[in-house]
């Protein structure tokens, strides 16, 4: 007797099913299928009702080489993509985010900006969630935490370090390829705030480019000073010591040593 079985012969029992094979499966299945469900829907509704709102504001900055820059020779062949890897690392650098932030905390906006904690975006869902959160902290949750604060004292440096974190959180550098243009995006509750930040941000680090570039040329300046000033000492004291050599050794140039020939010529004569 023969037991193999042609691949032609194969059936797909699934293909039998009939509508009532489905309901025997769904009856035998319906608490999984119902609590798998009911747990999407309320995540999905929990979602829906508590998430926050995230509005991007994006810019593009095209580097130029500084002036002297291409004194430097390239030997790797790789000096756009170093200066591109050093800007972008200025941009996202905290000294940035803390002058943004001076700037914003300075402004007329400060109270009502949510990066500082002057404005709060509600959602939705929020009575839900301060519900929950009361339940489940056992009556420890405090709601006044979550009030937007007022600013009324100056600015210091600890405020800067407070919300500097918060703004690079938020700040997306990225090159593009074989460009000298970097792309900037910064995400945010409020589309308006999102713009007003980048835009501070590409201020800030403009200012500070410049600043830093003066600096960086006072200092060469200061540098070639002091540097010529001792060449200059150097070549004192190098002719110094070849005119105490020159005595020493009764050495003279040819014209010192005919006009001595002379006056001894005539002393001679006489």
């Amino acid at each position: 007797m023969n037991n193999a079985i042609d691949q032609n012969e194969v059936y797909d029992d699934s293909a039998n099913l009939s509508f009532l094979d489905y309901i025997q499966i769904l009856k035998f299945h319906w608490k999984k299928i119902t609590f798998i469900t009911v747990i999407t829907l309320f995540l999905a509704i929990y979602q829906t009702f508590t998430v926050y709102p995230k509005y991007a504001a994006n810019a593009s900055i095209m580097i130029k080489e500084k002036p002297g820059a291409n004194m430097i020779m390239d030997v790797s062949g790789k000096h756009v993509q170093n200066r591109l890897k050093k800007e972008m690392q200025l941009i996202k650098s905290r000294a940035v985010a803390k002058e943004v932030v001076r700037s914003l905390y300075e402004s007329d906006k400060r109270n009502n900006l949510h990066i500082l904690g002057t404005r709060k975006f509600y959602p939705k869902g929020w009575r839900l969630r301060v519900f929950f959160k009361e339940l489940f902290s056992l009556g420890f949750y405090e709601q006044e935490k979550d009030q937007p604060i007022t600013f009324e004292n100056p600015y210091t440096s600890e405020i800067g370090e407070r919300f500097a974190g918060q703004i690079l959180k938020n700040l997306t550098v990225k090159s593009s390829i074989s460009t000298d243009v970097i792309k900037l995006s910064y995400t945010s509750v409020n589309a308006d705030e999102a713009r007003k930040i980048l835009n501070t941000i590409i201020k800030v680090y403009v200012e500070l480019d410049l600043k830093w570039g003066s600096e960086n040329a006072v200092q060469s300046v200061r540098f070639l000073e002091n540097l010529i000033q001792t060449q200059e000492g150097e070549l004192y004291n190098a002719e110094e010591r070849i005119r105490d050599f020159k005595k020493v050794n009764k050495i003279y140039d040819l014209q010192g040593n005919a006009g001595s020939f002379s006056s001894e010529f005539l002393s001679i004569e006489t």
